[in-house]
């Protein structure tokens, strides 16, 4: 057995179409979990994913947005976005907001998933 351990601070930042810092800390062929840091007055382009995903907040408070509803959201906080579900996230605060994305990327089947910038 091997013991992987990944570092935040040394993960290069994703080149994605949100244009923010996005690092991808984990990938396998059915999971991928990356940590999304909003600087203030950042967010995320509107999309939605062909599977569910969880948000985990690791740091500040922002605003979480899926489908027609909002929510304030703070450290230590879960939130369940159900795919096909347009999402993102707001950093409305003076403060740096950081979230951990879990998401699955293949179904049952094996047929790969990806997310839809909208």
């Amino acid at each position: 057995m091997t013991i992987y351990v990944t570092q935040l601070d040394k993960t290069p930042i994703a080149d994605t179409p949100h244009k923010v810092d996005v690092r991808k800390i984990h990938g396998s062929a059915v999971t991928d979990i990356v940590v999304i840091s909003l600087q203030p007055g950042e967010s995320l382009k509107k999309h939605m994913t062909p599977v569910d995903v969880l948000f985990y907040v690791l740091e500040g408070q922002g605003t979480v947005v899926i489908g027609d509803e909002q929510e304030n959201v703070e450290k230590n906080s879960l939130i369940e976005s159900p795919k096909n579900i347009p999402h993102l996230l707001i950093n409305d605060s003076n403060a740096l907001f950081r979230v951990m994305v879990i998401k699955q990327l293949t179904t049952s089947d094996g047929k790969e998933m990806k997310t839809r910038i909208l």
